[in-house]
């Protein structure tokens, strides 16, 4: 009986030092997890972000560009209005003046 006795003793030791070990692994994994997901929300907000500016740009594109490209029904003071829209965001893009003049 006391050989039974001391292999369950052992045997639960074993198990003691086992749980211990998995609850040490659940808190490193937490952990793990808790970086990436912060790193995660962080890349969407990121990732958010340049599609609103896309967008912007986009529409920009669309709206005040094009526009300026047409030779049909040219105004001078709609030009003028799309490039008080046009010069800011190619200034914020870092787009060489020499092309901005241009």
């Amino acid at each position: 009986a006391k050989a039974c006795l001391e292999e369950k003793q052992a045997k639960v030791g074993d198990a003691t030092s086992a749980q211990k070990d998995a609850v040490e692994a659940t808190a490193g994994a937490k952990a793990a997890l808790a970086g990436a997901q912060k790193e995660q929300k962080d890349g969407d907000k990121r990732l958010n972000a340049a599609g609103e500016e896309k967008t912007k740009l986009e529409e920009a594109l669309e709206q005040h560009v094009k526009p300026l490209k047409e030779v049909e029904g040219f105004d001078v003071a709609q030009a003028k209005a799309h490039l008080k829209v046009v010069l800011p965001i190619a200034k914020k893009l870092g787009v060489d003046d020499s092309c901005i003049i241009a």
